[in-house]
């Protein structure tokens, strides 16, 4: 019955529609896993990004004297009284 099926003109054009159907959702899907796995590197790498600044900025504070860390931050606080 398959068989008879393909052999006719309209078997054929199903048989080619179906091809193209799957071809474009294994495109789709492959390309959807892609994005996925390109975002979440991005994500990763923004992360690490921001775990080694705010490492180098706690280094910095940390190598610093209290007065010097002081005066930085007077620069960026208000005072009560104002």
């Amino acid at each position: 019955m398959i068989h008879w099926f393909l052999m006719t003109r309209l078997g054929r054009w199903v048989s080619v529609a179906a091809t193209f159907a799957v071809t474009l959702l294994v495109a789709f899907t492959r390309g959807m896993r892609r994005g996925r796995q390109a975002a979440e590197q991005e994500q990763t790498r923004r992360r690490v990004e921001a775990m080694r600044e705010a490492m180098e900025v706690r280094d910095d504070v940390q190598s610093r004297s209290n007065s010097d860390v002081r005066d930085d931050l007077s620069r960026w606080m208000r005072d009560a009284d104002d």
